[in-house]
């Protein structure tokens, strides 16, 4: 879960199996073994899931890397691509 830092409020409830801190207003949780991008709200930015968010060696990082406003992301299928922090 998450927690407001201004308000010392819970702002997402703890439910995802894992979960990197916000990085530039988005952060990567895992659900299962898929993977979504979450907003600051708690909202799922990716509604798709995928196989992995983030880049191919960045595996045994806690946080999630961004790069000019993109990220990496794996398919079920072994496909990689890029998307914008809006999930598309």
């Amino acid at each position: 879960g998450y927690m407001d830092p201004q308000t010392q409020q819970i702002a997402v409830l703890p439910q995802y199996e894992s979960a990197t801190p916000f990085v530039e207003k988005v952060a990567r949780v895992k659900e299962g073994e898929t993977y979504y991008l979450l907003n600051q709200s708690g909202g799922k930015i990716s509604k798709s899931g995928y196989a992995y968010i983030g880049w191919s060696d960045d595996r045994v990082q806690d946080t999630l890397r961004v790069y000019r406003d993109l990220v990496g992301f794996r398919t079920a299928e072994g496909l990689w691509g890029l998307m914008n922090l809006k999930g598309k």
